[in-house]
């Protein structure tokens, strides 16, 4: 990118340059008297530096036409600047103009020829008429004039001369053997066109311009032009084009099989013919009634791979012969080559890529140990990896359904923490043969089955996917499924990435769980899943400190069952202990009301709230009624209990931590002392404000 925009930068201003000197040679600024041995001395240099430069563009390299102009407009510059330097129209290497316009007539058309001209003749006439050197005005005119078309008439012989030339047995072999391409130039090609920092498209496009300019001037004829094909969309597009007609369209899409063109792409066979009979719409290139009697039209085949399709075509009857189509047939083999190339090396490019997304994968992973963390370095690799404009990851349990774990570019209900059944959908076969799964279009895929469940909403507008089972030895746990919005985004290497990353990502996620798992009972009480006591004392200090420091109220809340020790000695410790599981289902579903929950000890559970407080005696009784009417079933006996709960708020009652937990559990004993089963604060305890 620095090298095309420096290249760009390097454009502009050698164009404000050519513009500058232009512009000082019609004031005149350049113009000295007539000087003898001057203009002898630099004539022989001149004459040599144009004969190189027209050399150079005609037998080593055929130009371009920017590359045409861009030197033709030097040439001109060198030599307006040697005639004004030696006396203007009087100098007398006033000839140089000669060899400026030959060089534009032969390389190019007689309309680039007449715009050479027309800048030269513009430039001297300006310097004259500043000057206002009127003598030999007229004299010095006519004389150029006559010099610009002789330039132009012995231009266009010379150029005649050299096409007919090319029909002889030496010409022909010249032309076979230059078509006759080997991989050593190939190679040397596309590394001349892929410097540092330029794309590997941009680089063949370049090279394949290259092929369509040598067309374009090897044969008689009106437009030059090379579609390619588009494999995914399965389209012929307008691809480099020469032409000296005004009608071609440049934009161009068509099927395969539809025109000319199209029939030589399905059929892969060359055609030839000298006398075209079908409207030239029907080539698909022309938007208006261009007539076109002589067609050459090849097809770019790389293996058993269709590539595009080559066509050259004049207004001419019978102008190419059997030998014309071989030489365009050579042309396709080169253009096939060099896209083989420059594939070759797009792979290889990817494959780079893919190595190190694949290795920095690995070194990240090893580093993560929390579940949403693993997971964010998962989609970072998938984004690197594949064309991927939706990723989901699934929690996979045959038994239970699934859990969305993570869900980037989805849309609808579809998103991270939706529970579903897999039932009988794609992702189902995934997990019951345990394979990698790809599809090229959805939308046209022969069985309509769900991707993942019946019923599934913002997933409808994705066209290609790859998935891959997440396994723990030999069981599946999950899945990785990439998506894109367009069809037939993935290759074999996509599917070797997707294999490895997901063997990757099933030993990362399940180190994830397992630490999570032991993070969690290390908190965690084992009976109830609460939070245990000693998280509970942690959170507190942190939580009394924040209300300090904000000026906050916090309440606690103090709960115990109420005749829980009559009840195991009635029912068994077994049914205590369901009750109490049933108690932290309960205090679990409003930990988003409670802020944190906790097995105190023994019967008893705390709650801290710390959002609404003050709402703190309202939460306990509505806590309590719902225990109160919630029957546990067990050993196909069913009961209820009920529960005491006391309340104490910091810093309305409490003024630090210790004296919060002592008057909450005044309060509870309060509750217990009045018959149990109700609610309690520690403003009814005796000398609490």
């Amino acid at each position: 990118m620095e090298i095309a925009r420096s290249r760009r930068s390097s454009s502009i201003l050698l164009l404000v340059l050519a513009g500058t000197i232009f512009l000082s040679s019609l004031l005149g600024a350049f113009y000295r008297p007539p000087q003898i041995w001057l203009s002898i001395f630099l004539l022989l240099p001149i004459g040599v530096f144009f004969f190189l430069i027209y050399y150079r563009l005609k037998k080593e390299l055929p130009p371009t036409r920017r590359q045409m102009v861009g030197t033709l407009v030097g040439l001109a510059l060198v030599a307006n600047l040697s005639v004004q330097s030696t006396g203007g129209l009087a100098s007398p290497i006033f000839l140089v103009y000669f060899g400026v316009i030959f060089v534009a007539s032969v390389l190019g058309d007689v309309r680039l020829a007449i715009a050479t001209f027309a800048g030269i003749f513009v430039a001297e006439v300006g310097s004259s008429v500043v000057r206002e050197d009127y003598s030999t005005f007229g004299t010095h005119l006519s004389a150029l004039l006559l010099l610009g078309v002789l330039s132009v008439f012995v231009g266009r012989v010379v150029e005649y001369v050299s096409q007919k030339g090319r029909g002889t047995k030496e010409g022909r072999q010249e032309r076979v053997t230059a078509t006759d391409i080997d991989r050593e130039s190939v190679v040397k090609t596309l590394a001349r066109k892929g410097e540092v920092g330029l794309d590997i498209h941009k680089a063949l496009e370049d090279a394949l311009s290259d092929l369509v300019e040598l067309a374009y001037r090897s044969f008689k004829c009106e437009t030059a032009c090379m579609f390619t094909y588009d494999s995914k969309r399965g389209l012929l597009l307008m691809g480099p084009n020469r032409t000296s007609r005004k009608t071609i369209t440049k934009r161009v899409e068509m099927a395969v099989g539809a025109g000319v063109v199209g029939w030589v792409a399905k059929e892969r066979k060359s055609l030839l013919t000298g006398d075209f009979v079908n409207p030239p719409n029907t080539l698909g290139y022309y938007h208006d009634e261009e007539q076109v009697r002589s067609l050459v039209c090849v097809p770019i085949a790389l293996g058993a791979e269709l590539e595009g399709v080559f066509v050259v075509d004049s207004r001419e009857p019978n102008a190419y012969q059997p030998d014309d189509r071989e030489r365009l047939e050579g042309l396709a083999r080169q253009a096939s080559v060099l896209i083989g190339y420059a594939r070759m090396g797009t792979r290889m490019e990817k494959a780079v890529v893919h190595f190190s997304a694949l290795q920095e994968l690995a070194k990240d992973l090893s580093k993560k140990l929390k579940l949403r963390d693993v997971l964010e370095v998962i989609d970072d690799a998938a984004g690197k990896l594949f064309d991927c404009d939706v990723f989901v990851i699934l929690d996979i349990d045959e038994t239970s359904g699934c859990k969305v774990l993570w869900a980037k570019g989805t849309g609808g209900d579809f998103k991270e923490g939706l529970e579903f059944e897999l039932g009988n959908s794609l992702t189902a076969i995934m997990v019951k043969n345990v394979i990698l799964m790809a599809n090229e279009d959805l939308r046209e895929r022969e069985v309509r089955l769900p991707i993942f469940y019946a019923g599934e909403r913002g997933l409808g507008h994705l066209r290609s996917f790859v998935g891959a089972p997440l396994l723990i030895e030999g069981k599946v746990f999950g899945g990785l499924f990439v998506f894109s919005l367009r069809k037939a985004s993935y290759e074999k290497m996509d599917s070797d990435n997707m294999m490895f990353l997901s063997a990757q990502a099933s030993n990362a996620i399940e180190r994830a769980i397992l630490h999570e798992h032991t993070e969690a009972m290390a908190i965690r009480d084992g009976l109830t899943g609460l939070y245990n006591h000693r998280y509970f004392q942690d959170q507190l200090d942190k939580r009394v400190m924040q209300a300090k420091k904000n000026h906050k109220s916090i309440a606690l809340l103090m709960m115990d069952i109420d005749h829980f020790k009559h009840f195991n000695d009635t029912y068994g410790h077994m049914a205590g202990d369901q009750v109490l599981k049933t108690i932290g289902k309960i205090l679990t579903n409003w930990e988003k009301e409670l802020g944190l929950a906790a097995r105190y000890g023994g019967e008893e559970f705390v709650a801290l709230i710390t959002k609404e407080a003050e709402k703190a005696y309202e939460i306990a009784e509505d806590l309590r009624k719902e225990v109160a009417a919630n029957i546990t079933t067990y050993d196909e006996h069913t009961f209820s209990v009920t529960v005491s709960i006391g309340v104490a708020l910091y810093p309305e009652h409490a003024y630090d931590k210790s004296n919060l937990i002592e008057l909450a559990d005044g309060a509870l004993y309060l509750a217990k002392n009045d018959g149990r089963n109700r609610v309690r604060t520690a403003g009814e305890l005796q000398g609490v404000k």
